[in-house]
């Protein structure tokens, strides 16, 4: 304590304020778009100053950009600790999806409305550029499942598993679809539930529409 009687707040660390910029900036993101978000109100959000910012982040675009990849990167980073955490064919194929399924739909919907956005970007102005590579990034991952799904369905004789990598676009794009676009598959009042919905997915990658078991 001073000679002013005032206690002086402590020093946060360089860390710190990155992280309190980008939980900042993702609740903004999320709550009101990319456009509509001013670097401004994100290091008000945050409490620091517009120097703090640009010492962690070049721009709105990069902070949006690492906003965005960081929830993707700890989803695939997740799902391969799974992994490697158990020896080949020692899980079940049908647990497997069904973690996949539920960690990315999870994801996307927390992420929603950013996510959206990503997906609808064109061109090759700012979000156009972020878009690219963040679908550069999750592309990467998706290789590394499918070389997880090319070796496990060796163990457990996977006959249907002709073509893995359209396998798991097929899963990908019904999971981004109507994770992001649900408003638009489903009619007014009666939307499934999300188990439901996570459970038709993988019963329907598994096993098709005709050969599901009883």
């Amino acid at each position: 304590m001073g000679a002013t009687g005032t206690t002086r707040r402590p020093r946060r660390s360089s860390a710190e304020m990155r992280q309190l910029i980008l939980a900042a900036a993702s609740r903004l993101f999320e709550a009101q778009g990319y456009s509509a978000t001013t670097t401004q109100q994100i290091v008000d959000a945050a409490g620091v100053d517009p120097p703090s910012l640009y010492r962690h982040f070049d721009s709105k675009a990069d902070l949006f950009e690492v906003a965005m990849l960081g929830p993707l990167q700890q989803f695939l980073q997740s799902h391969a600790d799974y992994w490697s955490a158990h020896p080949l064919g020692e899980v079940d194929p049908a647990e497997t999806m069904r973690r996949f399924a539920t960690g990315f739909f999870t994801m996307l919907q927390e992420n929603r409305d950013a996510m959206r956005l990503l997906v609808t970007a064109s061109g090759d102005d700012e979000l156009g550029k972020i878009a690219r590579r963040v679908s550069a990034q999750f592309t990467d991952g998706l290789v590394a499942m499918r070389d997880i799904l090319v070796a496990e369905g060796k163990v457990h004789e996977f006959k249907g598993l002709a073509a893995p990598d359209a396998t798991i676009a097929a899963a990908v794009g019904m999971i981004m679809s109507i994770a992001l676009f649900d408003d638009w598959v489903f009619p007014a009042g009666r939307r499934p539930s999300r188990s439901r919905v996570i459970a038709e997915i993988v019963d329907m990658v598994l096993y098709g529409v005709t050969a599901r078991p009883s």
